[in-house]
């Protein structure tokens, strides 16, 4: 559904780019933890049935990685 909506693979980059960018500044100590965030996160986004449902998703996501 991602890589079908051109918003949702934009939303999709930009998570992608803002999570190395949190590991980046979250250093050694914060990897493992900004690392299970994002597998709870990739599992909880996998259930959504709408477009809709993963946007959401994933800003708030974006948001949590920007808090690094």
């Amino acid at each position: 559904m991602i890589c079908a909506d051109a918003r949702l693979g934009a939303l999709d980059v930009a998570m992608g780019d803002a999570y190395r960018a949190a590991v980046r500044r979250g250093g050694p100590e914060a990897e493992y933890q900004i690392d299970s965030e994002q597998a709870s996160f990739l599992n909880a986004r996998a259930g959504c049935q709408t477009p809709g449902c993963i946007a959401r998703m994933t800003r708030r996501r974006l948001d949590d990685l920007h808090e690094y």
